[in-house]
């Protein structure tokens, strides 16, 4: 008679069955995901309301610093991000 779920051998613990179900690897990251979802921090527009004015009242030069600044740092981030994400793959 087999049943539908098997019983993985835990080793020093005979009364401690672990199950193999995917639905709890599914829940738990899922549950992960909710969890550091709520941690985050509020983001509120004023921060960008007020580098807006004050990237307005600066020479143009200063303007033209900023917007290559913001530029560079989006590429740097995106090259991280497909260089961690091919390491990760390769690896796995």
């Amino acid at each position: 008679m087999t049943t539908k779920n098997t019983v993985i051998s835990t080793g020093g613990a005979p009364f401690a069955p672990q199950w193999r179900d995917p639905c709890i690897g599914i829940c738990r990251c899922l549950c992960c995901c909710l969890f550091l979802f709520c941690l985050a921090t509020p983001a509120h527009a004023q921060g960008c309301a007020q580098c807006l004015d004050n990237t307005q009242s600066t020479p143009p030069a200063v303007q033209a610093a900023y917007r290559h600044a913001i530029y560079l740092l989006g590429g740097t981030a995106a090259t991280l991000f497909i260089a961690a994400t091919l390491l990760l793959r390769r690896r796995s």
